[in-house]
This record gives C-alpha cells, sequence and structure tokens, in this order.
C-alpha cells in the first residue's frame, strides 16, 4: 500500500475510532507511528467537527 492510501486508512480509522486498523496500518507499512497517529487523530477531528455542528443545526440524531 502506498504512503497516501496508508495514511487516507488511518484517518478513516480514526474517524470510526478504530484503534486495532491503526496498529494493523502501523505494522504492515513503513510509515512512522508519529505520522500515522497525526493522520488518526485528523479522522477523530473531523468526526468530532461533524457531530458538533450536526448537534448545533439539531439535523441528526445520534445514538451510542
Amino acid at each position: 500500500m502506498k504512503r497516501k492510501q496508508v495514511l487516507a486508512c488511518a484517518r478513516v480509522a480514526g474517524y470510526h475510532g478504530d484503534s486495532r486498523e491503526l496498529i494493523l496500518l502501523y505494522v504492515g507499512s513503513r510509515v512512522a507511528l508519529k505520522i500515522i497517529q497525526e493522520a488518526y487523530l485528523a479522522g477523530q477531528r473531523i468526526r468530532a467537527k461533524e457531530v458538533t455542528t450536526n448537534d448545533t443545526r439539531n439535523t441528526r440524531t445520534i445514538t451510542q
């Protein structure tokens, strides 16, 4: 998998809170852990921003 693909997958894993996928990406690639973690955190920030935006507009019900 190319570096851009690994980082995109790490962002998706962060968005979904899938830390297991993060570890598998790190083990299976040559990308530094710090870089993969930054992509994972970026995905988490995207999710948090989306949830906050949707809460204020009250257009989507969030269930967990």
